[in-house]
């Protein structure tokens, strides 16, 4: 998850041609959010942290995690861990600084889960249960997957999700 994999792709793919900016989706993504009354936020996979910063703007409490050493260093807002969800613990690093020192409201990610590996799958859920209160997460399925980007390793159909993050 390089500078590459964000401006273009290459051996493992990433995003094809236009690299990763401030898409106008993410002002969709924090509507939506913000409709759900959030405390505090914690996003899984926050890449530079754009829907991040609004919720911060905003005045919500908002801290992310992601594994690309690119994306931190350019990260557009602060309250970003470098980290591996894969690797236990994570939320626990997070969660300290909530300023309540309660649970973490609400966790959400957006095209996140599809990269953990299924293995690290039960791990990954069973945290944000011991530290979220809920979870909003958009997911691909992998419908339209083109085989461009070779980090998606959890392909799944939207039931096999359902039934994952329902038990």
């Amino acid at each position: 998850f390089d500078r590459h994999y964000f401006n273009g792709g290459g051996k493992f793919g990433g995003y094809a041609r236009e690299g990763y900016w401030d898409y106008p989706v993410h002002e969709i993504t924090f509507q939506h959010i913000m409709g759900h009354n959030p405390e505090s936020v914690l996003e899984l996979g926050c890449a530079r942290g754009y829907v991040l910063k609004k919720l911060q703007d905003a005045g919500v409490y908002a801290a992310g995690l992601e594994i690309s050493k690119h994306c931190y260093l350019t990260r557009a807002c602060d309250n970003i861990w470098l980290d591996d969800v894969c690797e236990r613990p994570w939320v626990s690093e997070v969660r300290h600084v909530i300023p309540t020192g309660r649970k973490i409201d609400m966790a959400f990610s957006i095209a996140t889960f599809e990269h953990i590996p299924e293995q690290f799958l039960p791990d990954v859920l069973e945290q944000l249960a011991e530290n979220t209160n809920r979870g909003l997460h958009g997911i691909d399925f992998g419908e339209k997957d083109d085989g461009f980007d070779k980090t998606h390793c959890t392909l799944r159909p939207k039931s096999w999700w359902r039934d994952l993050f329902n038990k």
